[in-house]
């Protein structure tokens, strides 16, 4: 218990980690999780991160990591280390406020390897304690309060100890009671902190007649001889001071059954070749008087030179780079063929990709007041770096961009479906949006309808749901639209039932599809229609 839950180790890189969830733009909070042993990029690795932002100091960290150009600059095993990193980390802030806090940030400890980081079963006792605290602050409503989270911190003690162990390290207060056969206390010279004149002093006073009395005295600038009541209780309280120091030494000199061994540390007069008092408030003060004769004297050889030795920069704990996380793109190369009908995870795991970012594109499209006709350089950089962000990296970023860019634009083509589904002329336009529903059965579902929107020129309302697959090799449009329909019927069926239930528009449901450009119906998912007109390009 001589240190605080915050020295160690394993909490304070909890802690950065729940600082950069925290605050994405904390540069320091970056650096650390960076230099944590589940990452543990080199000196020269973060130095290149730092200046990556140029001449501006307060660039977001965050913002750098995934461009090819910091790329360059950092080695081949930094590289392979940030981009295992990122990913867990991108998937911990897309389920911020939807777990638990404890749950929260556990789960992307774990994902980052942290328990492998782990030396000792005490390291992992404070990494639970630290887990508990975050339940705690989830129980009261705190939050994650890292003000809070830091003042608790260290009012906490590190486990580190074992009852059954033969040596027990203990404060004076805390051994009162017990006994041990050998017992040693050191640095009885060191003193410790001065009595500081403060503002007011009090205390309870009682007179030679019994009567009790309450004495309070502001600081009154006096001399130390000035016979004034501060002067009076600040010399009580430095005679209570002394008898406190005389009953600890008591109590440790007590502890011991055979053998007791005091430590210090003693300057010695050069005129009286004497050793010299120690400092009144130090506990062997309380003692000299009776040890004085008794002292045996033992040289401190590091004043010796030649016994100096050069100290050696620690070395950086770090996971091996075979103990990292699979980075998702490592995985992806390293899957085998999949039986016939069924994709290989490499391109499953792409089209999962090149789906969340075509995504979000169209739903940054349907956002803006008008459309525009091309893709500029900035949406490339954009989408780059999402799909960077998925995990993906070298060969593989670069084809799934190429898929991302074609449905786009096939989506921008003019006079497409594409341009009538994200137009901002609709009303009550949705796009990803969130609503929770309770079936038949009475079981709560949380769906996400990719765009919603009623037509101005027919008064229908229309859930369309995205799907970026095309059709294989050597399947035909025909038999790819009707798999696709029989695939996707059922979710349209559940999105169109939970709308329903908040709209009296005639509802009627499709699936686009950006790689194609094409927007198809169903049309045994549509309640009555009073007569909507074609939709282009459909």
């Amino acid at each position: 218990e001589l240190n605080s839950l915050a020295d160690s180790p394993v909490v304070a890189d909890l802690l950065s980690l729940c600082r950069v969830l925290n605050n994405s733009a904390d540069r320091l909070a970056w650096m650390s999780i960076l230099r944590a042993p589940w990452c543990g990029l080199l000196l020269s690795d973060l130095l290149a991160i730092a200046q990556a932002g140029g001449a501006d100091p307060d660039w977001p960290v965050r913002a750098c990591l995934s461009s090819p150009a910091l790329a360059a600059t950092m080695s081949d095993d930094g590289r392979q280390r940030l981009y295992r990193l990122l990913p867990i980390l991108d998937r911990a802030e897309a389920k911020r406020d939807r777990l638990g806090l404890r749950v929260w940030i556990e789960q992307a400890w774990l994902s980052l390897g942290g328990p492998e980081c782990v030396g000792t079963r005490h390291a992992l006792d404070d990494a639970e304690h630290f887990f508990q605290l975050l339940e705690l602050a989830d129980a009261q409503g705190i939050g994650l309060d890292l003000q809070w989270l830091d003042l608790q911190l260290k009012q906490r003690a590190m486990q580190s100890g074992d009852a059954q162990n033969a040596v027990s390290l203990l404060t004076l207060h805390k051994s009162k009671g017990l006994e041990f056969d050998h017992v040693i206390i050191p640095a009885l010279s060191r003193t410790g902190r001065s009595d500081a004149r403060d503002i007011l002093l009090w205390d309870e006073y009682s007179d030679s007649a019994g009567d009790s009395a309450f004495l309070l005295a502001s600081d009154d600038h006096s001399t130390a001889d000035e016979p004034t009541l501060y002067n009076f209780l600040l010399a009580s309280r430095k005679r209570k001071a002394q008898l406190e120091s005389a009953r600890l030494m008591y109590v440790g000199a007590t502890r011991a059954i055979r053998k007791l061994v005091l430590t210090c540390q003693l300057q010695r007069d050069r005129k009286t070749q004497t050793w010299r008092a120690p400092a009144r408030g130090s506990l062997l003060q309380t003692i000299w008087h009776a040890i004085e004769q008794q002292v045996i004297v033992h040289q401190d050889s590091s004043t010796d030179p030649r016994q100096i030795r050069e100290v050696e920069p620690p070395l950086l704990t770090r996971l091996k780079t075979e103990a990292l996380p699979r980075s998702q793109s490592a995985m992806i190369d390293s899957q085998p063929s999949s039986p016939a009908g069924l994709p290989r995870f490499a391109d499953s795991r792409m089209q999962r990709s090149v789906g969340t970012v075509v995504h979000q594109a169209l739903e940054a499209l349907s956002l803006l007041p008008a459309l525009p006709n091309t893709i500029s350089g900035g949406d490339r950089l954009r989408w780059r770096m999402a799909l960077q962000r998925e995990g993906l990296w070298g060969a593989a970023v670069e084809q799934a961009l190429e898929q991302v860019q074609t449905a786009i634009s096939a989506t921008l083509q003019a006079q497409g479906s594409g341009r009538w589904v994200l137009s901002s002329a609709h009303q009550e336009t949705h796009s990803e949006w969130p609503l929770t529903t309770v079936d038949a059965q009475g079981r709560v579902r949380d769906i996400v309808v990719d765009r919603c929107f009623i037509d101005v020129a027919t008064g229908v309302r229309w859930i369309i749901d995205y799907k970026t697959s095309s059709p294989e090799n050597p399947e035909d449009i025909d038999a790819f639209i009707a798999r696709e329909s029989a695939n996707y019927r059922d979710q349209l069926m559940r999105y169109r039932d939970a709308i329903q239930a908040i709209s009296n528009e005639t509802i009627r449901c499709a699936l686009y599809f950006p790689l194609l450009g094409y927007l198809h119906t169903l049309t045994e998912l549509e309640l009555p229609d009073p007569g909507a007109g074609p939709v282009p390009g459909a």
